[in-house]
């Protein structure tokens, strides 16, 4: 704790350029471009996520969406200076070691990661958090500026301290993770009605283009992460959201496949966050499987 606060306090609160995680896959030329086609294109009809989108990203074409999210991305990284007036905070990830700033006002979130190699931060991603993610990985300590605790009187410095740790002993709730699930594939798609639905005819095209996906993704991450240090740098945990919840439906038709992609996530894993959310899902769906049988 006190080696991030440290970087906080002598890094990020004096850096104002901030770059995005050069980081390549197999789809897109840069991180930066996968992000953008992720989220204000990919969200962009999505329940809320579309307004909220709509609010600051310009959709005339591919260049101002590009340029919009560019612009919110590193607008919002440079924030840091204005959280102690309260238009934003400041959070600690430990799922992946990453310092999110947080605009208070829509929500929108840019994560930055600590790069061991510039001594500086680059930015990840920048988000609208869905219910999915809130349940699953957003489990961050928040920080706050701690002009209250007469202990830290140097002034020449911002603190911030644990006020929060939150969903870390979080019960579960089927009725949310069905919300969750409901709102990132859609009350009326095939993958929900799997899941909460029992209807698990036919669907071998579903699932084998889950494992594909869930696959692809694995073996992306696979390629880039060589050491703990590249773990550090390169993990993203929200970036595989989708991918744990399309390993859940695996899980819930109880294709034996799903044990073998549940091992590659977690051999990619750090801080268990693989771990938590696949399990986290393993207990939701067994639980609701209970509360039918009883309701039958």
């Amino acid at each position: 704790m006190n080696e991030i606060i440290e970087k906080i306090n002598n890094v990020l609160r004096f850096q104002m350029t901030f770059n995005w995680v050069k980081k390549t896959n197999t789809h897109y030329k840069n991180s930066f471009e996968a992000h953008v086609y992720k989220h204000p294109i990919g969200e962009r009809y999505r329940y809320r996520y579309g307004a909220k989108w709509s609010a600051i990203i310009d959709y005339t074409n591919y260049k101002t969406i590009s340029n919009s999210y560019y612009k919110i991305s590193i607008d919002l990284a440079q924030k840091f200076c204005l959280i102690s007036k309260g238009n934003y905070d400041i959070q600690y990830s430990k799922k992946n070691a990453s310092v999110n700033i947080v605009n208070m006002d829509n929500e929108l979130i840019v994560c930055l990661k600590y790069n061991t190699y510039s001594n500086y931060f680059d930015i990840a991603t920048c988000f609208f958090p869905s219910k999915l993610n809130k349940l699953l990985s957003i489990k961050n300590i928040v920080f706050s500026e701690n002009s209250k605790n007469e202990k830290y009187n140097d002034t020449s410095k911002l603190y911030f301290i644990p006020y929060n740790e939150m969903n870390i002993n979080h019960e579960i709730d089927v009725n949310e993770f069905e919300e969750a699930m409901g709102e990132f594939f859609g009350v009326n798609s095939i993958e929900y009605k799997i899941l909460f639905k029992n209807e698990i005819n036919s669907i071998d095209d579903i699932i084998n283009n889950i494992i594909s996906d869930v696959t692809e993704y694995l073996e992306f991450m696979e390629s880039i992460i060589k050491n703990e240090e590249d773990k550090k740098y390169y993990f993203v945990f929200n970036d595989a959201i989708e991918y744990v919840a399309k390993w859940s439906l695996l899980y819930k038709i109880k294709d034996n496949r799903y044990k073998e992609l549940y091992q590659k996530f977690l051999s990619i894993d750090i801080n268990n966050s693989y771990k938590d959310a696949l399990d986290e899902c393993i207990k939701y769906i067994d639980e609701g499987e209970r509360n039918n049988e009883r309701n039958t």
